[in-house]
């Protein structure tokens, strides 16, 4: 689990690219890409990304899935497929997704609160052989 504590103001893009000390950074939003982030990442068998649907901590929700504002509204969200994340494919995420290997899943719960279940159904279905 990665947690990020940022703030990313959707309508001053360029900054948040040049300014961002790490997250812009780690998803290749600069103007030079990082190819080996890419490379590492579809390395996985699978990506999981959690969220958890009592979240009061991820602002705004569909960010745990990468989903992002329009890129002319900052209240409009549009899911990670129609984002330039993916469209470019910054971080190989359109390639795991084409792969089948781009797993999104929602828990019910709060920030980070993942119940042994939930728990127990990531192992069993995406980290055992």
């Amino acid at each position: 689990l990665v947690q990020a504590q940022y703030w990313h103001d959707p309508l001053a893009e360029h900054e948040f690219a040049e300014n961002s000390l790490f997250l812009a950074d780690i998803n290749n939003q600069g103007s030079v890409k990082n190819q080996t982030y890419k490379e590492n990442l579809q390395k996985l068998d699978n990506l999981v990304l959690v969220k958890f649907l009592k979240d009061t901590v991820v602002d705004p929700k569909g960010s745990e899935w990468f989903s992002w504002f329009n890129s002319s509204s900052s209240t409009t969200m549009v899911p990670l497929q129609q984002t330039p994340l993916y469209q470019e494919d910054w971080l190989g995420l359109k390639v795991l997704d084409k792969a089948g290997k781009l797993k999104l899943m929602s828990v019910d719960g709060n920030h980070l609160q993942l119940d042994q279940k939930s728990l127990d159904n990531i192992i069993q279905t995406y980290l055992k052989d």
